[in-house]
């Protein structure tokens, strides 16, 4: 599905504004805990300036996130605000502050992808409250060697003792 949008009716008409409102498939984003699933929504506006062509408004996707603390995984929808320049100059590069206008269109695919990538949190945590209060906290424990977790033993995982006592070795002999 193409991401190219017209903008003859703005291009060259600084002042000029026109109403989108479009659901776009975009290529595969995957970040390390998350992943855009299905269309991106694009609400907002075109408006034509000297420059160009200004986006404006909300990108709406559904990120199905793993959550940092128990690796429950859930799918949220996330809304990103843009307002991006596409420059009408024909010796403009696409970079981080402008995109480019291929003749009358523009192609708002690399914009979602920007905006949505950086809307998605880094670390989601899907669990309300401290990690005793998450509904898997007890699954999680019951599957850790003796019922001992990263809590208990004050943030170190017991599943890497092995790796702490081969860095100790390594410290020793250097």
């Amino acid at each position: 599905m193409s991401t190219r949008v017209t903008v003859a009716e703005v291009l060259h008409k600084p002042g000029a504004v026109r109403d989108i409102s479009v659901e776009l498939e975009l290529p595969h984003v995957e970040l390390p805990l998350a992943e855009v699933v299905g269309p991106v929504r694009l609400d907002g506006a075109l408006e034509g300036v000297l420059e160009g062509v200004v986006v404006a408004g909300s990108a709406t996707a559904q990120v199905q996130m793993s959550c940092a603390r128990c690796l429950h995984t859930e799918v949220r929808p996330v809304v990103a605000a843009v307002a991006e320049l596409f420059s009408a100059d024909p010796g403009v590069e696409a970079d981080d502050d402008v995109y480019p206008v291929a003749g009358e269109e523009i192609d708002l695919g690399q914009m979602l992808v920007d905006a949505v990538v950086l809307a998605v949190p880094e670390s989601p945590v899907l669990c309300d409250g401290p990690p005793r209060d998450c509904p898997r906290y007890l699954e999680l424990q019951a599957a850790t060697p003796d019922g001992v977790t990263t809590a208990d033993t004050g943030g170190t995982d017991p599943r890497w003792a092995a790796l702490s006592g081969l860095l100790e070795q390594m410290e020793r002999e250097s």
